[in-house]
């Protein structure tokens, strides 16, 4: 008899933890973050580069799953996303002569390399819930809870047997004012980290129905902390096989994401 009040006392406090676990499906978008841009060769001052603050447009769909564990106003997270990139986006302005060195002072070519390097993300989070708003007719049922997201991501990254610059583009050839034919060729690259991490922090906006949470919004800032990949310019002066300069932008990993998850709580 004890032995059965012990199982029954297990399952029922595993039926409990299992009201407060989530599945969590989400989709989602982001927003890039530039994190520096390559110096200008000094050989030639009209050369300008520079690289969007926040780039959006060009990030894939990301695509995952979070297993969520609800304790008062504590929300544990782990899980994984799919589609996630470090994203580059590199533009370069330069002068190109037209009958005469001097007639024209006029950026006349520009040159735009987005370079994006795959990334298998884990995330970790900690969610504190900061308020809820309730129903007027309902007082004790919630229709939206607004929650602190605090956590970090566990960055894997596959750069063994893939060349630090790839993905070349070319954008034809070019005389310059000085005479010089350069031949500006567009690459994606990485730094050979195959594994890094980054920070969160931002707000959750869960909305309930009948008390129990059905959609979920997450808008947050993620700070990545070393350079992962890189979108770069060389420019071959001359001869095609020397790279004569070039510019480049790296890549922490750094976004604004905006998602949405759809709970499904385990009763």
């Amino acid at each position: 008899m004890k032995k059965l009040l012990a199982v029954l006392f297990v399952i029922s406090a595993l039926a409990l933890q299992a009201q407060k676990l989530s599945f969590t499906p989400f989709i989602g978008i982001k927003a890039e973050i530039g994190t520096g841009e390559g110096a200008q060769n000094e050989d030639y001052a009209y050369f300008k580069s520079f690289t969007p603050r926040i780039h959006v447009g060009l990030s894939p769909v990301l695509l995952g799953v979070n297993l969520e564990y609800l304790k008062n106003k504590n929300l544990y997270s782990l899980g994984i996303v799919h589609g996630d990139q470090a994203n580059s986006t590199l533009r370069v302005e330069y002068f190109e002569p037209f009958d005469s060195p001097y007639l024209s002072y006029k950026f006349n070519r520009r040159l735009t390399n987005y370079a994006g390097y795959n990334v298998f993300k884990v995330p970790i989070s900690y969610k504190r819930e900061l308020f809820t708003i309730k129903s007027k007719a309902q007082r004790e049922d919630k229709i939206m809870s607004v929650r602190l997201n605090t956590g970090m991501n566990l960055l894997f990254l596959r750069t063994k047997g893939i060349p630090v610059l790839q993905n070349p583009i070319s954008y034809g050839s070019s005389i310059t004012l000085l005479g010089d034919t350069l031949y500006p060729v567009g690459y994606s690259g990485h730094y050979n980290r195959s594994f890094s991490i980054s920070f969160n922090l931002g707000l959750d906006f869960d909305f309930y129905v009948k008390n129990k949470r059905r959609f979920n919004l997450q808008l947050y800032f993620e700070q990545g902390t070393y350079k992962i990949a890189q979108a770069a310019i060389l420019f071959y002066k001359d001869n095609p096989d020397f790279a004569w300069g070039g510019f480049a932008t790296t890549s922490r990993g750094s976004s604004i994401h905006f998602k949405l998850g759809f709970p499904i709580n385990f009763d």
